[in-house]
């Protein structure tokens, strides 16, 4: 007996999506590794004493933009809804 996947439905769907879920995709992507770098770096604190403004994030405020930009990219990356879609497999 031959299962047929349900592979081929889900590429063909996200060969439907619009172009521009990339370019978010990819804006989110380099966006979070800025912000990586940002934080990692020594920078912030430089800048900081200059303009006389906070920004520096503490950890907790670190992890949630940190969260926030992975939900974002989960988000953007799998579609949210699928049309014909039925729970019974």
């Amino acid at each position: 007996m031959v299962v047929k996947s349900d592979a081929s439905k889900d590429t063909q769907y996200y060969n439907k999506r619009e172009p521009s879920f990339g370019k978010i995709i990819s804006f989110i992507c380099i966006l979070w590794s800025l912000f990586q770098i940002w934080i990692a770096s020594d920078f912030p604190f430089y800048l900081s004493e200059i303009l006389k403004l906070n920004l520096v994030f503490n950890s907790q405020e670190a992890r949630q933009i940190h969260l926030a930009f992975g939900l974002g990219l989960g988000f953007f990356s799998i579609p949210s809804y699928k049309q014909n879609y039925s729970f019974n497999r």
